[in-house]
This record gives C-alpha cells, sequence and structure tokens, in this order.
C-alpha cells in the first residue's frame, strides 16, 4: 500500500493519495489541516476502519 501524507512535526494534517498494492486509487478521507477522516484498508483495497481526527 503507498499512502502520501503531509505531516506537521508528528500531527497528520492531510493524505494526498493512498494506493493498493496493485495501484487501485482508495478514498483518503476528508482530512484537511489535521480535521476530517482517514480512511484505512486492508491490503485487498477494502475499507476497514474511518478514523476521526
Amino acid at each position: 500500500m503507498c499512502t502520501e501524507r503531509i505531516l506537521e512535526g508528528e500531527k497528520l494534517m492531510e493524505v494526498l493519495s493512498n494506493y493498493t498494492q496493485t495501484g487501485k486509487k482508495n478514498d483518503p478521507g476528508t482530512l484537511k489541516n489535521g480535521t476530517g477522516t482517514l480512511n484505512l484498508y486492508d491490503p485487498d483495497g477494502k475499507l476497514t476502519q474511518v478514523v476521526q481526527y
């Protein structure tokens, strides 16, 4: 899995992209400026958890 993220210090501010191991793009969630949701996926690209920030 490949995820591009923006961190400010140790705080996650934004997820720019989220891809499976095969290159399929996943919805990263709504996280912007450290607020919103982050979608987490298993290696097959199945949504497993939505984390609120």
